[in-house]
């Protein structure tokens, strides 16, 4: 792209006699092994694309009450003050829900606004950010509750 500019770049040579499937694997180099991260493969006319989320972050969705609660995976403790945010997809097409911060206990009312964007909702797409733990994007639809 004109405007994106990779952090870093590496040429690598696969090599296969078959013309069947060919897996190949790949070390990321150590300073971006825990950093979430883009990975582009081009070959030819061909490319594939895909996001690497590096966290320690276990998250658990109630699909029952709309909430989800944010665990350290390491520990196993509730995160306090991690950053949601949240999209619903809608017929109108993608719109903004609500965005906070889970609290003491790690847990984080997902659904429940006074617009009516969630009545609307066919399913969405929950962003997780928390510093020095790293990020995620958990998709669900809406709770059973709020049929």
């Amino acid at each position: 792209s004109l405007f994106i500019r990779p952090n870093y770049s590496e040429m690598i040579s696969i090599t296969s006699d078959s013309t069947d499937f060919v897996t190949t694997e790949y070390t990321l180099p150590k300073e971006y092994q825990t950093k979430n991260v883009l990975v582009e493969v081009i070959h030819g006319d061909l490319r594939e694309t895909g996001f690497a989320f590096n966290n320690q972050l276990l998250v658990r969705l109630s699909t029952k009450s709309g909430q989800l609660r944010v665990f350290n995976k390491t520990t196993q403790r509730p995160l306090a003050c991690t950053y949601v945010k949240v999209y619903a997809k809608t017929n109108n097409g993608c719109e903004f829900l609500k965005d906070g911060y889970t609290d003491i206990r790690g847990y984080f009312d997902y659904y429940s606004v006074s617009t009516d964007v969630a009545e609307r909702a066919t399913r969405l797409s929950i962003f997780i950010d928390k510093d020095g733990f790293g990020s995620c994007i958990r998709e669900t639809v809406p709770p059973i509750s709020a049929k």
